[in-house]
């Protein structure tokens, strides 16, 4: 492992520590325009993603999950990341995380926390509880292009 592999890493536990202590937008929200539920059924994380879209933004974004450390954190982070986004980004950012966590992208430029997330690229068995969250955002914000219609 080289020097930067074990920092990557040492990122990863920290922001997963912290995150899964103490979510950023763990919360319901009274009034969203769009929400998706999903779950992992081979582990039972379960999480519920919702937005407010105005104007073609999203206005707020908060989870709410059961699950493991790492499904806290990637939904807390995720949020985090997508506020004040356009819908349109937000759902290309989320695609690209899914699809470089998946291995089906090579090179990914993380914004912000997202970076720390990376480190489980390589761990088959971990990928889905970092994207579980990043799912859920991509079709409520699909559910919330249908609302307003």
């Amino acid at each position: 492992m080289s020097e930067d592999d074990g920092a990557i890493e040492e990122l990863y536990r920290r922001a997963v520590i912290e995150h899964s202590r103490a979510p950023a937008n763990f919360r319901e929200i009274d009034d969203p325009t769009g929400v998706s539920e999903q779950a992992n059924e081979l582990c039972g994380d379960e999480v519920k993603v919702a937005v407010v879209v105005e104007g073609g933004a999203i206005q707020d974004a908060a989870f709410v999950s059961r699950g493991c450390a790492l499904v806290k954190a990637s939904g807390s982070i995720m949020t985090r990341a997508v506020s004040g986004q356009s819908v349109g980004d937000a759902k290309q950012l989320a695609k690209r995380f899914v699809d470089f966590i998946n291995g089906d992208l090579d090179e990914f430029e993380s914004p912000g926390e997202t970076s720390a997330l990376e480190t489980v690229r390589r761990f088959p068995a971990r990928r889905s509880c970092a994207t579980l969250s990043w799912e859920a955002l991509a079709e409520a914000l699909a559910n919330a292009d249908e609302n307003k219609e």
